[in-house]
């Protein structure tokens, strides 16, 4: 997250908004999100293959290949 962070900023959410495409990804952090009783943030919520996604969406892969092709 801190690589979506630095890319799209964290005013007003935006790295989870504008970083995140695939809202089924969003919808599933959030339904966990409402079993717990002190929430933390959303991105807690996601599962491997959920980053695993983020890193080799279309928008996001130039910030994440460097960092995994070697």
């Amino acid at each position: 997250m801190i690589i979506l962070k630095s890319v799209y900023g964290e005013e007003k959410d935006a790295y989870w908004n504008k970083g995140i495409p695939d809202k089924t990804i969003k919808s599933k952090a959030y339904e966990k999100s409402l079993d717990e009783e002190d929430a933390l943030p959303l991105e807690n919520y996601l599962d491997v293959i959920d980053y695993k996604r983020l890193l080799e969406s279309k928008q996001n892969w130039p910030y994440f290949k460097d960092c995994l092709i070697s």
